[in-house]
């Protein structure tokens, strides 16, 4: 095949900064050096159709796979996160048996817990994974799956010790990096260790996980742990947690984490990343929850300019931000996603001045539609400080599951999260409050793939919130 500036590593991430073109010009070199059956055309076609936010044609071809490569596992993520926005299972179903034929049975078992969580399929989840054939490596991650199901159908306490052995302890990321000094590293701060005098906390996972964790540092802060985000690994610069004013919380704060450790640790300055400071501080701290917020932006010139000209548009109508699509963030998400179709009927409404702050193709989508000339759309190139300092300046706000609700979250704004029946573990499976954020309100599909139902029922969310607003 010929040189192209796009290539299989590459391709998905050129769809998601939106050379559609580049990307169809490739997929139709693939086709014709491959063919148009082979398997390398037909994973590139639903990776394309997955970016883009086709997922009937990603189903497609993520059937033909299962069909004439039964044995081809690579595309399973794709196949769940579409099935599971489609509410459509068969397709998913049909593959795992596919797989599991002539496998390594531990190996079979990891695919198919990761694809029955994806589907929201906690009892099966639970079910295979306690009997689960172990081997170092895969035995790891079904057990972190199997945690999530038990706290996604059970409660974050129920399932947060079996999540913690197998992601968070150093014995876990040992075995995960194969990598065994990681078990004695006096670096990696862990819960039966003394508060070391600083904390430095390195990414990992989406920014989301990243800011919802960071809830945690002001308490360190006041137990007189230095705790930051690395420099050269901050990916919200100029959004930093508030400190904690209140005296009494204060000093609860210290009671509580002290009261977790034993003798002192030997490094004065340790190591975490954001799961590690939930799996460890959450038997100390719980949700951590604030009715303001522990979220601030830096003052921002450019964001004062545009909130007033947001208003001036909104001519006294709340200011509501909307954000459907995490398909054009590095990982896509299709399960907790909608299409620009699905959400249009709420941005048609005439009593609300909507700010699109959605990227990628969705984006694109809209922009295009005539109604998106009545709302605000704002460049897609704003930082996460600058997307604070907007949201903060708004009336509430319209998100999936996606770093846009945990940042809304962490700000204190009334938010209302649009979410998939099988949820992220963190907002369990039924509830519509959740201790992790006061203001917000999950609005949950009615069954698997009822994207429209749960437009209708935020509506209705919508109507209720309105009747008050603006009344003290």
């Amino acid at each position: 095949m010929s040189e192209t500036s796009i290539s299989f590593e590459t391709f998905s991430e050129a769809a998601a900064q939106g050379r559609l073109c580049d990307c169809q010009a490739f997929m139709a070199q693939v086709d014709a050096h491959w063919g148009v059956r082979s398997l390398e055309s037909l994973v590139v076609h639903a990776q394309f159709g997955h970016r883009i936010s086709d997922f009937p044609a990603a189903l497609a071809f993520c059937e033909e796979i299962t069909q004439r490569y039964p044995r081809f596992p690579n595309h399973r993520y794709i196949l769940a996160d579409v099935c599971a926005h489609l509410g459509n299972l068969g397709p998913a179903r049909e593959a795992l048996d596919a797989l599991a034929q002539d496998r390594d049975p531990a190996e079979a078992l990891l695919q198919r817990v990761e694809v029955l969580h994806v589907l929201g399929l906690d009892d099966e989840v639970i079910g295979a994974a306690f009997h689960s054939p172990l081997t170092p490596l895969d035995s790891q991650l079904t057990r972190m799956v199997l945690g999530q199901s038990l706290m996604r159908r059970d409660g974050i306490a129920q399932g947060l010790s079996v999540y913690a052995e197998a992601w968070t302890t150093p014995e876990a990321k040992a075995a995960i990096y194969n990598a065994p000094d990681l078990i004695s590293d006096p670096l990696q701060w862990r819960a039966d260790h003394a508060l070391p005098e600083e904390i430095r906390v390195f990414r990992r996972g989406g920014v989301g996980d990243t800011l919802q964790w960071m809830r945690y540092l002001p308490h360190l802060a006041a137990a007189g742990v230095r705790a930051f985000l690395a420099e050269n690994d901050d990916p919200v610069p100029g959004l930093r947690p508030v400190n904690i004013g209140d005296p009494a919380q204060a000093d609860e704060a210290r009671r509580r984490l002290a009261a977790g450790t034993r003798p002192p640790a030997t490094q004065p300055i340790q190591i975490a990343e954001p799961f590690m400071l939930f799996t460890h501080l959450f038997p100390a701290l719980g949700y951590a929850a604030r009715a303001e917020g522990y979220l601030r932006p830096s003052p921002d010139a450019e964001v004062e300019i545009l909130l007033a000209e947001i208003a001036a548009r909104a001519a006294g109508r709340p200011r509501i931000a909307a954000f459907w699509s995490a398909n054009e963030s590095h990982h896509i998400f299709a399960h907790k996603s909608l299409v620009a179709a699905q959400i249009a009927p709420l941005l048609a409404r005439e009593d609300i001045h909507w700010v699109v702050l959605q990227r990628g193709a969705e984006r694109a989508a809209w922009l295009k539609t005539p109604e998106a000339a009545l709302t605000s759309n704002p460049t897609a190139t704003l930082s996460f400080n600058q997307t604070a300092g907007l949201l903060a300046g708004l009336d509430a706000v319209v998100t999936i599951d996606s770093a846009m609700a945990h940042l809304a979250g962490g700000l204190g704004r009334p938010t209302f999260l649009l979410a998939s029946a099988a949820a992220d573990w963190r907002w369990g499976r039924d509830s519509r409050a959740t201790p992790w954020y006061p203001a917000m309100d999950i609005v949950r599909q009615p069954t698997l793939g009822d994207w429209p139902g749960a437009v209708t029922a935020l509506g209705a969310r919508l109507d209720a919130w309105m009747s008050g607003f603006g009344k003290v």
